[in-house]
C-alpha cells in the first residue's frame, strides 16, 4: 500500500514538471493615443518584454519591422512582465502588465504622454488674468495664424480664438512682416476637460524642438505667469490644433 502512494505521488510530480506553460496571444497597439487610431505611424521604436519577478529580457519588438497593425505576438506565456519603450519626448517610460488565462490579451502604449505633468498656469491665475497663445505655422503650402486668449472671469475661464493676418509693407526699402487686426472667430467658457487638455498642452510644449518637417509651427505664449517662445519642427506632436480641437471643437 505505501509503494503504491509512493508511485502516484511519483508520477503526479512527473506529470507537474511536463506540464506545458500557457500561452496567449498579445495584441499589441502601440503610437498616438489623441487619435482613435493609437498604432499611428509616430509610436515606440522598441518595445522590450522584462519577466517578472525576475526582471530579465525576454523579447523586443521593434514597429517598423511590422507590416500589419495592431502587432500580434503569439505563444506568449502568460506571466507578469514589464514593458520599456522610449515616448515621442525621448522619456524612457515603464509600465507593467499581467497576462490574463485567456485567447487574447490586448495592450495599448501611448507613446504621445509625457511620465508627468507638473507645470499648471492656469491654477495661478485670479480674476481677470489672462494668456495669450500666439500661433504661427509655415510650410510649402501654408501660411497660417491663429491666437487664443485664455481670461479667467470670476471662477470660470473663458477662450476666445482669433484669426490673424499678414501683410508685408516696406520699411526703408525692405520688406517687413506686420500682423493686421485679428478677428474673432469663437468664444466658449472652458470645461475642466479643456483645462486638462492645456494643461498637457502647456508642459508637452517644453519638449519642442526643431525637426525634419517641412512644416515650423512657432509658439509665442505670453501671460504674467508664462512667457516662451518655441518652434515646433516636427510632425507628430501639432499641440495647437488638438488644443484647438479640445476647446472649438474643430480641426483647422
Amino acid at each position: 500500500m505505501r509503494l503504491l502512494i509512493q508511485i502516484t505521488f511519483l508520477l503526479l510530480f512527473v506529470g507537474c514538471i511536463g506540464q506545458t506553460p500557457k500561452t496567449t496571444t498579445i495584441k499589441l497597439a502601440i503610437g498616438d493615443c489623441r487619435t482613435n487610431q493609437v498604432y499611428s505611424w509616430y509610436g515606440a521604436d522598441t518595445v522590450i518584454f522584462y519577466k517578472l519577478p525576475q526582471d530579465t529580457i525576454v523579447f523586443k519588438v521593434i514597429p517598423g519591422q511590422y507590416k500589419h497593425f495592431p502587432i500580434m505576438l503569439e505563444n506568449i506565456p502568460i506571466s507578469n512582465y514589464r514593458l520599456e519603450y522610449k515616448n515621442n519626448y525621448n522619456q524612457i517610460v515603464n509600465k507593467q502588465i499581467e497576462l490574463a488565462d485567456q485567447e487574447i490579451n490586448s495592450i495599448i502604449l501611448c507613446s504621445d504622454s509625457l511620465l508627468k505633468y507638473l507645470q499648471n498656469t492656469l491654477a495661478k491665475f485670479q480674476d481677470k488674468d489672462a494668456i495669450s497663445i500666439n500661433f504661427h505655422s509655415q510650410g510649402c503650402f501654408n501660411n497660417t495664424l491663429f491666437k487664443i486668449i485664455i481670461t479667467k472671469e470670476g471662477k470660470s475661464f473663458v477662450a476666445k480664438l482669433f484669426d490673424v493676418s499678414l501683410y508685408h509693407p516696406k520699411k526703408k526699402g525692405m520688406i517687413t512682416i506686420q500682423y493686421r487686426g485679428d478677428r474673432i472667430l469663437q468664444k466658449i467658457t472652458l470645461t475642466n476637460k479643456n483645462l486638462q487638455d492645456f494643461l498637457r498642452f502647456e508642459n508637452e510644449l517644453n519638449f519642442a524642438s526643431d525637426g525634419g518637417c517641412t512644416t515650423t509651427d512657432s509658439y509665442d505664449i505670453k501671460s504674467k505667469y508664462l512667457n516662451i517662445k518655441k518652434t515646433d519642427g516636427g510632425c507628430s506632436w501639432e499641440g495647437f490644433y488638438y488644443l484647438r480641437k479640445s476647446f472649438f471643437d474643430d480641426e483647422k
